[in-house]
């Protein structure tokens, strides 16, 4: 999915101007919430490469970059010796899983991730727009994540999953849960709808 960026610290300045000289390319990382808090910064082992598509820079030195990931990775070493941190990767394969369990798994998930969709749109007030998903078992395993309103820390879980078949089986209560949940929003009476949209 594609990502936009403001770029404003020089750490990360100084990276972008990097990869803008090379191969436009960068890793992303999610850090441990629970560990920034207590000062110690600490990063999952799996990340995602994203790719500068396009870069517009502002007067102040400042930056506005659009990416699009494409790949995972895991980290081998992480080195310490530059403003941002730089690391060792191993580029991770897309293993399907078992044929046989992976197509009647995308299948469901299709058919929840359609629902799951139509309901934000609706909630959005943008009931009837038209949007296409991919049926791909590898694609659509990705862009139901990335379409997921959760947790990051679930979205993690769902970058991690060793195959297709375990991401899709994982996605599927995902989407169950939060269709319960809009469901029940949907069914609200109107002046309790309208106080938990005001809070949101």
């Amino acid at each position: 999915m594609p990502l936009p960026l403001h770029i404003f610290e020089p750490r990360y300045r100084e990276l972008v101007e990097v990869c803008l000289k090379t191969d436009r390319r960068f890793g992303v990382l999610l850090f441990r919430p629970a560990l920034e808090r207590t000062g110690r910064i600490e990063h999952y082992s799996i990340g995602t490469i994203a790719e500068i598509a396009s870069a517009a820079r502002l007067e102040d030195g400042r930056l506005n970059i659009v990416t699009m990931g494409f790949e995972r990775f895991h980290i081998s070493k992480v080195f310490e010796d530059r403003s941002y941190l730089h690391a060792l990767v191993q580029i991770l394969d897309e293993p399907i899983g078992l044929p046989e369990n992976v197509l009647p798994l995308a299948a469901d998930a299709y058919a929840l991730t359609v629902r799951y969709v139509e309901l934000l749109l609706k909630l959005d007030d943008q009931e009837g727009i038209a949007f296409e998903l991919p049926t791909e078992p590898l694609e659509l395993s990705y862009k139901i994540a990335a379409l997921l309103q959760t947790a990051v820390e679930e979205k993690q879980l769902l970058l991690e999953a060793e195959n297709v078949e375990v991401r899709l089986r994982a996605a599927i209560p995902y989407l169950q849960r939060e269709l319960a949940i809009l469901d029940r929003i949907f069914n609200l009476p109107p002046a309790e709808k309208e106080r938990i949209f005001s809070l949101n």
